[in-house]
C-alpha cells in the first residue's frame, strides 16, 4: 500500500475516533436540552393542574357542606339554600354559573335564583344529554364529573355532582355548574396553547372510554407529556406537546461540534506528523498526549458549563434539580430557601443591565461566603437564587443561615464605588415536611417567598398551610372592596388639626372607613395598594371630600382646608393632576382648601416623574405635606428638594422624646424645618399632659385624640354650623395663654 495512503488512513481513523467522542458529548447535551424543555413543560402543567384543582375542588368542598346540611334536615327551603350558596358563588370569580340541588332527579333548588328559576322542576332523567349520568350518580352513589355538557338552561358547562344520602338511602344530589369557557380560561390552559399542542381529557363514567374536554388542535404524538388532574373523585389527563417538537439543538451543542471538529483536525494532523517523521516519534507522542489532554479539558469544560450559571459561575437550575432529586430519593431531609432580590429592577433601570449583572456577581459571591460546606447555592434565573440546606429542617438552625445571608448581602452591596441597598425576600419549604418532589417544594417555597415580599420585603417566611387560607382571605377582602366601591359603602371621617398658637381648628384630615366598620383601614388599605384598587378608591375620596366642602359652604357652615392622603400608586397615575383640577373647577372650590399628604415612599420608584407630579399639584395651588416624618427612609436631605409645604412628625418620634422628658430634639428639628420655610405638624398628641409639654416647642400645628377623634361629617358642626370642637378647646387656649406668660422662663 502506498505510504502516503497509509498515513492518511491511520490519521483518518484518529480523526473519526476523536470526532466520535465529541459526537457522544454533543448527543448527551442534545438529550439534556430536550430534558430541560420537557421540565419546563412539566412546570407549566403543574401550575395548570394546580389552577384546575383549585377552581373545581375548592368550590366542591364548600358545596359538600350543603349536602351535609340536607342529610341532617332534608326540608331545606329555597331561601335557606340561597343563603348557603351565596358565599360559595361570591368567591367564584365568575367561573360558577349556578349551583343546584336535585331532589331525586328533579331540580328543586337553584342559585342564583332569578336568572335560573326556569330550570326549577326539570327532571334531568328525561334530558337525553344528562339522563345516564344523573342515574349513574343515583344508582352508584358516586360523585360525577361531566364536561363539556349542553346545559338545560342554555350554554356549555362543566358539571360536578355529589349524591346526598338520607337515612342510608339516596335522596338527591348537589351540583355546581361551571362556565366552560371561563373555567378553561382561568385554568391557564389557553395560555399553554400558545407554545404547546394541549389536550384536556377525561373518562366517561359509564363507558370508561376517553372523552376530550378541550383541545387546542394538532397531533400530540407519542412523545407528549401527560399530567393527571384529580377533580373530586375523577381523574383527568392534561397532555402537551410543543408545536415545534422537543428542541435539543442549542448554542452549546454547536460549540461542542465546532470544538470537536477543531480538535479532530489537530489529532489528524498530529497523527500524520507522527507517521511522517519516525525520527521524531517521541515528539509526536507528546503532541498526541497534548491533544488528548486538550480533549479531556474540553469535555470537563462542557460538563462545567452544563452545571454552572454563565454569568455568576455558581451552580444553575439544572444542578439544583439533580442535587435535590438525589437528596429526596435517598430519603434525606433538608430545606429549600428561595431568594428574590428586592427592587432589583430599580438597579437595572437606573444604572443599566451591565451594572446590574455586576451586582448579581457580587451577590453570588456574598451568598457563597455566607453558607457552610453542607449548603449549596444556585442561581435560579434573573434575580432569584436558591440556597439548599442538606439534612437541616430545624427552624432555629435555618434562621441562623438566613441571618448569615442577610449579613453578607449587606456586605456585598458596593460595586464600582456605588453602594446599593441589597435586601431579599426569602421563602422556605422543608422536606419531607412540605413535600417530597422538586416541583412541590419549589411551588411552596415560591408561595412563602411571595408572602414575605407582600408583608414588606426583606423578610423570611416558612411555608405553612395557612398561607393558602390567607390567600383566600385576601380574595375575600378584594371582593369586599370592589363591592364597597360599587355600592358606595365607604365613608369619610374627619379629624381636626389645631393651630398651636391659638388653639383653633386650622384644618381637617380626611380618613376613609367602611360604613359598617367591619374592617379597619390598616387591613384593607395595604391590599388596595397592592392590587391597584387604591386608585379608584382614592378618586372616590377626593370627590367625596370636595362634595362635602361644597355642602358645608352652601349651608353657611364654617369650613377649613381638608388634607387627603395620596398613595404612591395614585401619584403614579398619569391622570391625577387633571382629575383634581377638573373636580375643583366643577365645584368652584379654591385649590388652597385641599392639602395633599404623601409619604417618602413616593421616592422609591419613578422618583423624577413623581417629583414632577408633586410640583404640578403644588403649582395648581394645593398644599403638599410630607406625612410620617421620622420613620422609614425620611431624612432632612429630602426636605431640600421635595416640593412640600409642611412636614408631619410621626407619633413614634414624638413618643420617643416625650418619654425621654426632652423636647429639645423636637424643637431643633422644627427649627431646621422653619429654616427651610416649612410648617410643622406634630401627630398623635393623645393626652393634655403631652400637649402641655409640646407647647414649649415652636411647632405650628398639632393633631391627635387630645383635640378630637375622627368623626363623620354630620358630627363636625353643631346646629348653628359652628365647629363642635369649640366647646372643648377652652383648656387648650388656657394652656397656651399660661405658656406664653412663662415663655421666657421655659425657653431659657
Amino acid at each position: 500500500m502506498n505510504k502516503n495512503i497509509t498515513k492518511i488512513l491511520f490519521s483518518g481513523i484518529v480523526f473519526i475516533l476523536v470526532l466520535g467522542m465529541f459526537a457522544i458529548v454533543a448527543n448527551f447535551e442534545h438529550t439534556l436540552s430536550i430534558e430541560r424543555h420537557k421540565q419546563d413543560a412539566k412546570d407549566a402543567l403543574l401550575m395548570t393542574q394546580t389552577n384546575l384543582e383549585s377552581i373545581i375542588t375548592s368550590r366542591m368542598i364548600s358545596m359538600a357542606s350543603i349536602a351535609a346540611y340536607v342529610e341532617i334536615d332534608n326540608e331545606i327551603s329555597q331561601l335557606e339554600y340561597s343563603s348557603f350558596a351565596k358565599n360559595i358563588y361570591a368567591s367564584s370569580d365568575e367561573v360558577v354559573k349556578s349551583m343546584t340541588f336535585i331532589t331525586d332527579t328533579t331540580i328543586t333548588h337553584i342559585y342564583p335564583y332569578e336568572e335560573n328559576k326556569s330550570a326549577i322542576g326539570i327532571d334531568l332523567a328525561t334530558e337525553p344529554s344528562q339522563r345516564e349520568l344523573i342515574l349513574y350518580a343515583k344508582n352508584n352513589l358516586k360523585a360525577v364529573f361531566t364536561a363539556p355538557v349542553n346545559l338545560v338552561e342554555g350554554g356549555i358547562g362543566i358539571i360536578v355532582r355529589i349524591p346526598v344520602v338520607v337515612n342510608n338511602a339516596y335522596y338527591g344530589q348537589v351540583a355546581i355548574i361551571f362556565d366552560y369557557d371561563k373555567t378553561i380560561a382561568a385554568s391557564g390552559i389557553e395560555e399553554l396553547s400558545d407554545e404547546y399542542i394541549v389536550e384536556l381529557a377525561g373518562f366517561d363514567s359509564l363507558s370508561g372510554e376517553k372523552t376530550t374536554i378541550w383541545n387546542s388542535g394538532g397531533d400530540l404524538g407519542r412523545d407528549s407529556i401527560t399530567q393527571e388532574v384529580d377533580l373530586y373523585g375523577s381523574t383527568l389527563t392534561l397532555t402537551v406537546m410543543p408545536r415545534e417538537g422537543w428542541l435539543g439543538i442549542t448554542v452549546l451543542n454547536y460549540m461542542i461540534w465546532f470544538i470537536g471538529l477543531i480538535v479532530s483536525l489537530l489529532a489528524f494532523m498530529g497523527m500524520y506528523k507522527v507517521i511522517s517523521f519516525n525520527e521524531d516519534l517521541k515528539v509526536a507522542n507528546e503532541e498526541l498526549e497534548n491533544t488528548i489532554d486538550r480533549l479531556q479539558q474540553s469535555e470537563a469544560y462542557i460538563t462545567y458549563m452544563a452545571e454552572h450559571d454563565a454569568l455568576t459561575e455558581i451552580y444553575n437550575r439544572r444542578k439544583f434539580v439533580n442535587v435535590l432529586e438525589t437528596q429526596l430519593s435517598s430519603g434525606k431531609t433538608g430545606s429549600v430557601l428561595l431568594l428574590d432580590i428586592d427592587n432589583f429592577k430599580n438597579i437595572n433601570d437606573t444604572l443599566g443591565h451591565v451594572y446590574g449583572d455586576k451586582v448579581l456577581i457580587s451577590i453570588s459571591k456574598g451568598l457563597i461566603d455566607a453558607v457552610d460546606d453542607n449548603v449549596y447555592v444556585f442561581r435560579f434565573g434573573g434575580d432569584e437564587f436558591i440556597v439548599l440546606l442538606m439534612d437541616e429542617t430545624d427552624t432555629e438552625c435555618v434562621d441562623i443561615c438566613v441571618k448569615n445571608i442577610v449579613k453578607h448581602l449587606k456586605l456585598s452591596n458596593e460595586v464600582e464605588q456605588i453602594k446599593n441597598h441589597i435586601t431579599a425576600s426569602i421563602g422556605i419549604s422543608r422536606f419531607p415536611i412540605n413535600g417530597n418532589t422538586v416541583e412541590e417544594l419549589l411551588l411552596k417555597a415560591d408561595i412563602a417567598m411571595y408572602s414575605a415580599k407582600k408583608s414588606g420585603k426583606n423578610k423570611r417566611e416558612f411555608f405553612f398551610e395557612d398561607l393558602i387560607s390567607n390567600f383566600e382571605n385576601r380574595v375575600n377582602i378584594e371582593k369586599r372592596l370592589r363591592d364597597a366601591l360599587e355600592l358606595n359603602e365607604f365613608m369619610i371621617y374627619y379629624q381636626p388639626i389645631i393651630d398651636s398658637m391659638t388653639g383653633e381648628i386650622s384644618s381637617f384630615e380626611a380618613l376613609i372607613r367602611l360604613k359598617d366598620l367591619s374592617m379597619p383601614p390598616m387591613v384593607f388599605i395595604p391590599i388596595a395598594e397592592e392590587n391597584g384598587m387604591i386608585v379608584p378608591i382614592g378618586k372616590w375620596v377626593i370627590k367625596e371630600v370636595l362634595d362635602q366642602l361644597q355642602k358645608w359652604e352652601a349651608s353657611g357652615f364654617e369650613i377649613k382646608p381638608v388634607a387627603i392622603n395620596l398613595s404612591p400608586r395614585q401619584i403614579y397615575d398619569a391622570t391625577i393632576v387633571d382629575f383634581i383640577k377638573e373636580e375643583l373647577a366643577s365645584r368652584k372650590i379654591e385649590p388652597s382648601m385641599i392639602e395633599i399628604e404623601i409619604t417618602e415612599s413616593v421616592l422609591i420608584d419613578n422618583k423624577e416623574e413623581n417629583m414632577k407630579v408633586l410640583a404640578l399639584l403644588k403649582k395648581l395651588g394645593l398644599i403638599i405635606s410630607l406625612d410620617d416624618f421620622g420613620t422609614g427612609y425620611s431624612s432632612l436631605n429630602y426636605l431640600t428638594y421635595m416640593p412640600v409645604d409642611k412636614i408631619k412628625l410621626d407619633k413614634t418620634l414624638k413618643d420617643r422624646f416625650i418619654d425621654m422628658e426632652d423636647t429639645k430634639m423636637i424643637d431643633g428639628l422644627i427649627s431646621i424645618a422653619h429654616g427651610l420655610n416649612l410648617e410643622v405638624v406634630i401627630e398623635g398628641v393623645e393626652e393634655p399632659s403631652e400637649f402641655e409639654k409640646l407647647i414649649v416647642t415652636n411647632c405650628d400645628y398639632m393633631q391627635g385624640y387630645c383635640f378630637g377623634r375622627p368623626s363623620p361629617a354630620d358630627q363636625i358642626h353643631d346646629s348653628h354650623g359652628r365647629f363642635v370642637y369649640r366647646s372643648t378647646s377652652k383648656w387648650v387656649k388656657d394652656s397656651i395663654i399660661s405658656d406664653k406668660s412663662g415663655e421666657s422662663t421655659k425657653h431659657e
